[in-house]
């Protein structure tokens, strides 16, 4: 599973949380990624894209 926050997709592996305290709750349980927040993805130690790069990322993941 892949929680993102900033940067929702549609897809059945996909969690989009909506706010930081609901991407906090799957810390542990799935891949954390933070979309334009890089203070936030520092304070979780989660994977960090601008948002050019999570257009990128979006292409690749849904091919």
């Amino acid at each position: 599973m892949l929680a993102v926050y900033g940067g929702c997709i549609e897809h059945p592996e996909v969690i989009c949380a909506n706010t930081a305290e609901e991407l906090r709750r799957w810390l542990g349980r799935a891949f954390i990624a933070v979309v334009g927040d890089e203070e936030l993805a520092r304070e979780l130690q989660a994977a960090y894209f601008t948002r050019e790069e999570w257009e990128e990322f979006v292409k690749y993941f849904r091919s």
